[in-house]
């Protein structure tokens, strides 16, 4: 056979649709053949009600998501006392107090610099201010309703891809994903990142679908691409690569067009990655020039970048969000500016002498990345599922949609071409956050993509046991809970860290979640609550010092002075040398009349630091409360 005629038949082949493992199924008639058909009977002829609900895919998800997201902030108003207050030294309060400054007059963030953190978020703020007020319920409300944009994109690009079911499987993932739900009522970024994320992938479809019009949805995928980098810095590396991408991917399908739309497929795969790299590059040159004018440095997006990979990246780095010693020890040594330590030339040296250990954490950043367990920054997903029973009882968690975006990517590789620039997405995405470091927030968007294979995973096994395939039945199956089982958070390198190596508790909360999350309710009137709750982080976190030592000032405060001594003396057993809480321990031994025994505490602590003003003091009203006794 020719290569003509090999080529001829394979555009017929693909002129008619195909499923998740390329059944063949009725073409869409939409005005390019590389479009996705449509699946099944039309609506008026539906005979089940999941056919029902599939045929009304869109209306379906759109209520699911706008009645769940509603839900969520009504828990989340009621409950939560971060929900409208931003406690200081968070990102929530650093955000928050910029969009009043640009409120206030400062459009262009003179007193900023150079961008530090993305701009997104309190430009986003402030906008809402200008037009709305200040005011909490706003935003959160504002925020609720921006949630309800990436199910309904997430839904249309699966219909796009194989059809109605799979379609609407996706997008009630989407809908119902407890962690997107957390993270879109909390004072960050994310909420609308997600949904710029899920617009992106919505154009990367589009584009690839309707190669005749790709480069309008390129220009738009630029634009969205610049939007997310002023979110997180990580996403230049996605965008840098989707450059190059939108060409492959639309020669890609040039293979599946007809004898006569082949030579002008292939002529838009240049106009839409220069349609790309124009709206992109564009946007990116703004703020570069706005660095420039405003701060005096040729910054693209944000100054953080080399700190930020110093942090992850550092031999002693945990790859998570915590400033190793080195990073200490390097500011200490440039004068304690960390403005001018050149954090890539060190960084750069410390990888070539200890190349292994860089390697091991790569692959240990790679695992938490992929893992269930869902690192805090700023807010913690354990704690805060209290507030709100949608987080409680949801059972669409991380590990869940992975494993079955696996089985929906096995199920889908035929249509390859088709997907991928949503393969360049998700790779590269998620090679970004590892290569800096990993916290629940930052990956949150590799949601999007996993979400859309789940439902073709879903999707295939449900027929499958329809059709009785057991065979493909059980390979589904067994790959979704090996995977699940596999990405279960309590094997995550992460939660580990919250515990030391002699103690086998899983501890899913760190301490200064516990520690925050009391303040906040003690600003919002809950005393008990709060007292509560750093009780618990001190049974929990027994070595850490402000679980420990708050909860035993506490203690102290309402005249139980014994039960701090203990906590103290618990906290004590792991940090001996820590003499001011020794010293708070003495002050409780002696407020519950174990006076000989807080003298010998102040004794040893006068040992070790002969001019301990406090233990001077303590000891002097120790005498006193003994002579007053005798």
């Amino acid at each position: 056979m020719s290569a003509r005629n090999r080529r001829s038949r394979s555009n017929r082949e693909h002129a008619v649709g195909h499923g998740p493992r390329g059944a063949a199924v009725a073409s869409s008639g939409t005005t390019s053949p590389l479009a996705s058909p449509r699946e099944g009977a039309a609506p008026g002829r539906c005979r089940s009600a999941w056919e029902w609900l599939a045929a009304h895919g869109l209306l379906v998800t759109l209520i699911v998501a706008l009645l769940v997201r509603l839900i969520h902030w009504w828990n989340v108003r009621h409950f939560d006392p971060l929900y409208n207050r931003t406690l200081p030294e968070t990102d929530m309060h650093t955000y928050w107090e910029w969009a009043k400054s640009l409120v206030a007059g400062d459009w262009l963030s003179r007193k900023q610099g150079v961008f530090y953190y993305g701009p997104l978020y309190p430009y986003f703020l402030a906008l809402l201010f200008r037009v709305f007020g200040e005011s909490y319920d706003v935003v959160h409300g504002i925020q609720a309703l921006i949630g309800v944009i990436a199910p309904v994109a997430i839904w249309d690009v699966a219909r796009r891809l194989w059809g109605r079911s799979e379609a609407l499987v996706a997008g009630l993932l989407a809908a119902l994903s407890g962690p997107i739900l957390f993270y879109e009522q909390l004072l960050l970024m994310e909420g609308l990142l997600v949904a710029i994320h899920a617009c992106l992938l919505w154009c990367l479809v589009r584009g690839t679908l309707e190669p005749e019009r790709a480069w309008r949805y390129a220009a738009l995928a630029g634009v969205l691409s610049a939007l997310a980098c002023f979110g997180r810095g990580n996403f230049l590396l996605v965008g840098a690569l989707l450059i190059p991408g939108w060409w492959v991917a639309i020669r890609l399908v040039a293979s599946l067009a007809s004898e006569g739309e082949h030579s002008a497929v292939m002529r838009s795969s240049w106009r839409a990655a220069l349609a790309f790299a124009a709206s992109f590059g564009s946007l990116l040159f703004l703020s570069l020039l706005r660095n420039r004018i405003i701060g005096g440095q040729w910054v693209l997006t944000t100054g953080n970048g080399p700190i930020l990979l110093y942090i992850g990246n550092a031999p002693d780095s945990f790859g998570i969000f915590h400033y190793p010693d080195s990073f200490h020890a390097l500011k200490e040594r440039y004068g304690g500016d960390q403005s001018l330590v050149p954090w890539s030339r060190e960084l750069l040296a410390a990888i070539l002498a200890e190349p292994l250990a860089f390697l091991r954490n790569l692959g240990r950043k790679a695992w938490m990345f992929f893992s269930g367990y869902d690192i805090a920054d700023n807010s913690s997903y354990y704690l805060n599922e209290r507030f709100s029973w949608v987080l409680r009882v949801n059972p669409i968690t991380w590990e869940l949609v992975l494993a079955l975006g696996a089985v929906g990517i096995w199920c889908t590789w035929r249509n390859w071409r088709r997907q991928f620039l949503v393969y360049l997405y998700a790779a590269s995405f998620a090679v970004s956050i590892i290569l800096v470091f990993v916290v629940g927030r930052y990956r949150l968007e590799f949601l999007l993509p996993m979400c859309l294979w789940a439902g073709a995973g879903l999707v295939e096994l449900a027929r499958d046991l329809a059709t009785r395939s057991w065979g493909s039945f059980a390979r589904g199956v067994g790959l979704a809970v090996a995977l699940t089982v596999a990405l279960q958070p309590r094997w995550s390198p992460a939660v580990r860290i919250n515990s030391p190596p002699t103690l086998k508790l899983v501890r899913w909360i760190r301490p200064n979640d516990y520690v925050m999350m009391a303040r906040a309710m003690q600003l919002a009137g809950r005393e008990e609550e709060a007292f509560a709750l750093l009780g618990e982080g001190a049974a929990m976190h027994p070595w850490d010092p402000a679980c420990a030592r708050g909860y035993a000032a506490e203690l102290r405060k309402r005249r139980r002075p014994a039960e701090a001594a203990e906590i103290l003396r618990r906290y004590l057993s792991f940090f001996g040398n820590d003499l001011d809480a020794a010293t708070e321990f003495a002050y409780a031994l002696g407020e519950a009349g174990r006076i000989d025994e807080a003298n010998r505490v102040v004794e040893r602590i006068l040992q070790l630091s002969p001019d301990h003003p406090q233990a001077r003091v303590l000891q002097q009203k120790l005498t006193t409360l003994q002579q007053t006794r005798q």
